[in-house]
């Protein structure tokens, strides 16, 4: 049993408690007090602790919501700033995905089956030289000009995709060049040139309101993992690499995203 008084550990049945002295026979309080006490106290403490627990929980979660209200402030500004440009930004999208096609040139499969089937018709009518002029006839018109069409056909295809290339690369420098002016006149903007497209701070600031992340970076971040952040990234390597030469000499050191990555 316990002591009533100090709470002891003492054999069953003895008269006075080897800790505190006291007279356990003239007080036949239970030891069952003792221990119901004890439960209580711990019950307390835990309960104590649970309130502490909640209370930090909610402090926390108070500051993740500042936080993100904060947020979404910046951001709100931003985007009304970046609004501003939005057909720019269209047009800019739409260019780059020009520029990235024409990089790649106009096929030569026109050109190399032109060159085959004229090399065959002049081998054969080489040899329908022998036969008569009515046979020469006959292949130069089936087969040597159809060829000669094509070539020249491939050809120009060549030329007219190298002067859309050209014509989409200097489009590239004007635009580039105005929104990245743009965007170095907005101080402090909350994200980096290539998520400047109002079209994509609409999509962060949905992932924010939604509660899906906390803080701008964050939200970028899952816009990447939902969308195909492969391809994100071979867009913007090939619009580095097709654009190189055009922003090193107009000093623009900014690539701007499409936003159809992340719709």
């Amino acid at each position: 049993m316990f002591c009533p008084y100090c709470g002891n550990n003492v054999p069953d049945g003895a008269a006075f408690c080897s800790s505190c002295g006291n007279n356990l026979s003239a007080n036949q309080a239970p030891a069952q007090t003792v221990v119901n006490d004890y439960q209580y106290q711990q019950q307390q403490m835990q309960q104590q602790y649970m309130m502490q627990q909640q209370m930090q929980m909610q402090q926390f979660q108070m500051q993740k919501n500042a936080v993100r209200q904060s947020e979404i402030s910046a951001l709100d500004q931003a985007l009304r700033y970046f609004s501003q440009k939005r057909d720019v930004f269209e047009e800019y999208d739409n260019v780059c995905n020009l520029v990235n096609h024409y990089a790649r040139g106009a096929k030569s499969a026109l050109i190399v089956w032109g060159a085959i089937i004229t090399s065959f018709g002049f081998l054969a009518s080489l040899s329908a030289i022998e036969s008569g002029f009515s046979t020469f006839v006959v292949f130069l018109l089936a087969m040597i000009v159809p060829g000669l069409a094509m070539i020249t056909g491939g050809i120009l295809m060549k030329i007219n995709n190298r002067k859309k290339f050209n014509y989409y690369q200097d489009r590239y420098a004007v635009l580039s060049q105005e929104l990245y002016n743009f965007y170095m006149s907005y101080p402090e903007c909350p994200v980096g040139p290539e998520y400047a497209n109002p079209d994509i701070l609409a999509l962060i600031m949905e992932t924010l309101q939604s509660g899906r992340a906390d803080t701008i970076k964050e939200a970028i971040n899952l816009l990447i993992q939902d969308a195909n952040d492969a391809e994100y990234v071979e867009y913007l390597n090939a619009i580095q690499e097709n654009t190189a030469a055009i922003n090193s000499q107009t000093r623009v050191a900014a690539i701007f995203a499409a936003a159809s990555f992340f719709r």
